[in-house]
Order: C-alpha cells, then sequence, then structure tokens
C-alpha cells in the first residue's frame, strides 16, 4: 500500500531532516573525538586514561610509514595509465612520435598530472 503525504506533511518532515542533520553537524567534534579514542583504546586493548606519549607516537609512526606505502602504490598505479599500453588507440593516423604527442594532449603527462603531483607533495 502505498502512502501519501501532503505537501504540509513532507515540510514538516524535510524539517525534522535538516533539525537532525543539523544536530550531527554541530555535534562532530565531540563525536569524532570520542570515536577516535575508543579506536585507540581498542587497538591498543587498554583504556584511554592509560595511553601514553609513547602509545601515541608509535601509531603516528605507524601511520606515516603505511601512509607512505599507500602513497607509492597509487603512485605505481597510476603510472601504468601514461604506459605504452595505454596509448593504444592514439595517433593511430601517424607514427610513435605522432601517437605520443596525441596521446599526452588529451591525457596528459605523468609528472605533469595533478594527482601525481598532490601524492608526491604528501611524499615530502
Amino acid at each position: 500500500m502505498m502512502v501519501r503525504y501532503g505537501i504540509s506533511d513532507l515540510l514538516n518532515r524535510l524539517e525534522l531532516i535538516r533539525d537532525r542533520l543539523d544536530e550531527l553537524f554541530e555535534s562532530y567534534g565531540a563525536n569524532a573525538w570520542s570515536l577516535t579514542t575508543e579506536l585507540i583504546s581498542q587497538r591498543l586493548n587498554k583504556p584511554w586514561a592509560e595511553i601514553s606519549a609513547d602509545d601515541l607516537g608509535a601509531i603516528l609512526k605507524d601511520w606515516q610509514s603505511n601512509r607512505a606505502k599507500l602513497n607509492n602504490m597509487i603512485l605505481k598505479d597510476a603510472e601504468k595509465e601514461f604506459d605504452q599500453n595505454s596509448r593504444f588507440g592514439f595517433g593511430i593516423d601517424g607514427d610513435e612520435a605522432v601517437r605520443d604527442l596525441d596521446f599526452e594532449a588529451i591525457r596528459g603527462a605523468f609528472d605533469n598530472n595533478s594527482l601525481v603531483k598532490t601524492m608526491r607533495r604528501k611524499q615530502r
């Protein structure tokens, strides 16, 4: 059975949704901090009050290492988008030089790609 709502019912429902989203937005900082401390406590298997600066330092060091690995994986994957196999279908009316120029005119160059530049900046 299909329920039909009048305009005023829909507006009231939309207002309730908006109010709830406002509440979530206002409490985001507190909720994010609470979730973060809970996750750290679970990962280290100890209450938040017992977590030391060394514990947090180890988490940060682990994060930096994993961030670097992930960035490298993303760059390696992005590099495939610019290799010779990706140039298939470009410059079909010319030689390799024409193909490469056609490819770069459309896709650009790996070193000038905005994603690649961003990922390299994050590695510093």
